[in-house]
């Protein structure tokens, strides 16, 4: 059962934007992989 969730527009224009932001600062963004191991080692800890 396939369901169709409508995204308000207001959420569209706020990933949007965060898009933009990233496309304009790359350097802002974090490394997945140094991200994941933070998580993981803060979850052993």
């Amino acid at each position: 059962m396939k369901q169709e969730l409508e995204i308000p527009e207001e959420q569209k224009q706020i990933v949007l934007k965060r898009i933009e932001k990233s496309r304009i600062s790359p350097e802002r963004m974090l490394d997945w992989d140094e991200v994941s191991n933070s998580l993981v080692v803060n979850l052993i800890n």
